[in-house]
């Protein structure tokens, strides 16, 4: 994940994080589970987070598992 941007106190369990992402302060990804999830993804199998090249994720967002997150 070159160039990526890690914000303070965020919590990432099984994700790729692509190149000059920015995660902001206090998000979770990939920790929680969710029905109803604005990100999923059949791409992303077995509870695996895809943070595309260039994506951005919020302050204190959750991204939950088996998300993407484009671009």
């Amino acid at each position: 994940m070159p160039g990526a941007k890690i914000g303070k106190n965020v919590v990432i369990e099984k994700a790729v994080i692509g190149a000059d992402a920015v995660i902001g302060d206090g998000a979770k990804v990939g920790v929680n589970s969710s029905d109803d999830n604005k990100y999923a993804s059949k791409l992303c199998t077995n509870d695996l987070v895809l943070i595309e090249s260039g994506a951005e994720v919020g302050v204190e967002e959750d991204i939950c598992e088996g998300s993407m997150v484009e671009a």
